[in-house]
């Protein structure tokens, strides 16, 4: 949790309870696990989490936010979410009230090969890339028309397709209480300040079992579920910072898409 808004038993804040809100009927069929970095203050919860990314059972995580722990996740965690998305084939969902220095700070620095850059922050109308519609349809399906506002930490230097979310709108003020959003003027090309995006990563011939075993230490009966996924790992970015209900809809959807690889 970060800012202060995390619950003192779970760890969960409003983002991560925006998403928990959404098709309830989902998460009893699949079970979810929370567990709370806790700051990264206790050894115990940290190393908790790193087994839950290291042990093979899950193939999808979301972190709901890491505004005031930057530092520690990176280094008590990303070595083991770097692994988990490269060569483990996990998806992971990023949301945070603190997007622009998250990806600076944070995702760049696992994952190089990112272009994503921090941008702006205000409220507007964030609508489906329409030139990365095939992508769209294959990890938000049915959202491929949608269109919303939100405030939203906003990210640039985001390929078309990697991006999923967006708008053309310019800052303004009070936008909540009148919105200027005209649809007839948002044109796709233009939509580049990004709320919502997908990077995908190859897939990767895993080591043997008798290297994760010697190497890894990883129990007989676990490393047949610790090898593979069976899909290049993914990791999405949710910059919205109010958790409007379209964007904990997304987030389900991502996680119900886990499996799904895009180009």
């Amino acid at each position: 949790g970060g800012l202060g808004m995390a619950d003192e038993d779970d760890g969960t804040g409003f983002l991560a309870r925006a998403f928990l809100r959404q098709s309830p009927e989902l998460w009893k069929k699949w079970g979810v696990r929370i567990l709370n970095f806790d700051g990264g203050i206790s050894p115990t919860a940290t190393a908790e989490i790193k087994g839950a990314l290291r042990g093979g059972a899950y193939t999808a995580v979301v972190f709901g936010d890491l505004s005031t722990s930057f530092e520690e996740f990176n280094a008590d965690l990303a070595e083991d979410v770097k692994w988990y998305v490269e060569d483990f084939g996990g998806s992971v969902a990023f949301a945070s009230c603190e997007g622009g220095l998250m990806v600076e700070d944070v995702l760049r620095k696992m994952f190089p090969s990112l272009t994503w850059g921090g941008w702006s922050y205000y409220r507007a109308t964030h609508a489906a890339i329409q030139a990365n519609r095939t992508n769209v349809e294959r990890i938000f399906p049915g959202a491929e028309d949608w269109a919303y506002s939100m405030k939203a930490v906003m990210i640039e230097g985001v390929p078309v397709e990697e991006r999923y979310f967006a708008t053309s709108q310019e800052a303004r003020l009070f936008r909540a209480l009148d919105d200027d959003y005209d649809e007839s003027k948002d044109e796709d090309a233009n939509r580049t300040g990004t709320a919502v995006a997908v990077k995908q990563f190859p897939k990767k011939t895993c080591h043997g079992s008798s290297y994760v075993e010697q190497h890894l230490r990883i129990p007989a009966e676990q490393i047949g579920s610790y090898l593979q996924t069976g899909c290049g790992g993914k990791i999405a970015y949710f910059g919205d910072v109010n958790g409007e209900v379209e964007t904990g809809r997304l987030i389900v959807k991502f996680l119900e898409t886990r499996d799904v690889s895009v180009s």
